[in-house]
């Protein structure tokens, strides 16, 4: 049996190795993900902290320039303030991205290992019960009457060497 090839000579053997295969998928995948989301909110996490320190320094700045009177630092200051406020936004609304992804995937883990349980279940018993029992019957019967015959040519060849 071709191990790429997927079991096309009974319906049932084919659903329980499909569930199998989605088992296995739906549980490999997400996983894998949610390792990648996890740590991208790490970092996003980490990011958000130093924008968060930057800012408050940069508050610190503008009010001691505000003392000062130096209208030329003060604009640039401001201005890169308004920068480091907006990349504090956009990466804590990717943080909440990641988060929100890392439920998908949980959703996606769940509700496939559950498709394949319940697919493989059925397809299993169904094989067992409808196809398997059957043929194992039909072998059954076939080796009978072989089995008969060797157990009667046993003794008559024994029979043979005794008489000469």
């Amino acid at each position: 049996m071709n191990i790429l090839q997927p079991p096309t000579d009974s319906l049932y053997k084919f659903m329980a190795v499909s569930g199998l295969l989605i088992i296995c998928f739906s549980v490999i995948w997400p996983e894998l993900r949610i390792y990648e989301l996890e740590q991208q909110s790490i970092q996003l996490k980490g990011e958000v902290n130093i924008l968060r320190i930057e800012t408050n320094n940069l508050n610190k700045d503008v009010e001691r320039h505000n003392k000062d009177k130096s209208i030329e630092t003060l604009i640039e200051k401001q201005r890169l303030q308004e920068i480091k406020l907006e990349q504090l936004k956009t990466k804590a609304e990717l943080g909440q991205l990641a988060v929100t992804n890392t439920r998908r995937m949980n959703r996606i883990l769940y509700i496939g290992a559950a498709l394949g349980l319940t697919l493989s279940f059925f397809g299993f018993i169904l094989w067992y019960w409808r196809v398997q029992i059957w043929q194992d019957k039909a072998i059954r019967k076939e080796a009978t009457p072989q089995a008969n015959n060797l157990q009667r040519k046993k003794p008559y060849k024994e029979s043979n060497s005794e008489n000469k």
